[in-house]
């Protein structure tokens, strides 16, 4: 506690047993970024606010759990219809989006979201899929997708993306 310019107390009750207490002054880290473990480096990932779209449940929560244990705000929807609309309704700083889901897939959402008049009509849009062929990436490109990320899902390599993304945005 010295060495942090803090105070420590002690008191002590023979028979009953003893309190130690502490205060010290640290300074407060950003609350809009938090350092994540990748492996082998500590990355400092800003707070983002996402929109998870995906099918299937199970893919859902692990994405879920992946981002906000990262520090990150997730809103779901399961299939690319109900994605154009909180698109169009809500503001996000990042749409991941599997490609193949019933009711509209993710090419047609993306193109939908990209055509439309929605707050995220510029938003970056990350393709989420395990058809990553040359071929398959160019398409979902072309479909107005901002970049590919292959599943299963590095967490580390898709928070480099979006912040890739989210800060040549803001350039």
């Amino acid at each position: 506690t010295d060495m942090m310019h803090g105070n420590l107390q002690v008191s002590s009750t023979l028979g009953a047993g003893s309190c130690f207490s502490f205060d010290v002054t640290v300074p407060l880290a950003q609350a809009d970024r938090l350092r994540i473990d990748n492996g082998d480096e500590l990355m400092s990932v800003p707070a983002y606010s996402i929109l998870l779209v995906d099918d299937d449940l199970i893919n859902r929560f692990a994405g879920r759990s992946l981002l906000e244990q990262a520090g990150q705000t997730v809103v779901e929807a399961k299939n690319g219809q109900i994605a154009v609309e909180s698109a169009e309704s809500q503001l996000f700083d990042v749409i991941l989006i599997d490609i193949h889901m019933p009711v509209m897939d993710g090419i047609s959402a993306t193109r939908a979201i990209r055509e439309g008049s929605g707050a995220c009509r510029h938003t970056p849009i990350i393709g989420l899929t395990a058809s990553v062929m040359s071929d398959e990436k160019e398409r979902y490109l072309a479909a107005g997708m901002d970049a590919v990320v292959e599943k299963p899902i590095l967490i580390g390599k898709l928070l480099r993306t979006i912040q890739q993304l989210t800060e040549n945005r803001s350039v």
